[in-house]
């Protein structure tokens, strides 16, 4: 587990874990990119749902709202497994949720609590 954490937050620091879509301009029409995953990095977060206790959480929906408004010190394993379900599940629906938590920094504080809890 502790390797997996690590590899997904030098992704992360090195800015390796995906690259930003583009858009160009085809025919007259903008065609926009979309979010494109490192291969590496989305093998160790799917590496990180195996090693997971709880996941999936098949009630995520249900629960992501209180657990997003959590501190992140206070998060046991299991909210971290939902709070995955919710990333996963969520970017399926809209592009680039993942990038978008990598960003803001929150997934690398969750990564780090998760490895403190292991």
């Amino acid at each position: 587990m502790e390797e997996v954490i690590n590899n997904l937050i030098s992704m992360i620091d090195d800015k390796s874990a995906y690259t930003a879509p583009t858009s160009k301009k085809v025919n007259g029409v903008i065609e926009i990119g979309y979010t494109n995953y490192n291969e590496k990095f989305y093998t160790c977060l799917t590496q990180l749902t195996r090693e997971l206790e709880s996941y999936p959480d098949y009630k995520y929906s249900k629960h992501i709202a209180k657990i997003l408004k959590k501190p992140i010190q206070k998060l046991k394993k299991s909210h971290i497994s939902t709070y995955i379900t919710w990333l996963l599940r969520g970017e399926r629906i809209t592009d680039g949720l993942i990038a978008s938590e990598i960003d803001s920094g929150r997934f690398k504080e969750i990564l780090l609590r998760l490895k403190e809890l292991y």
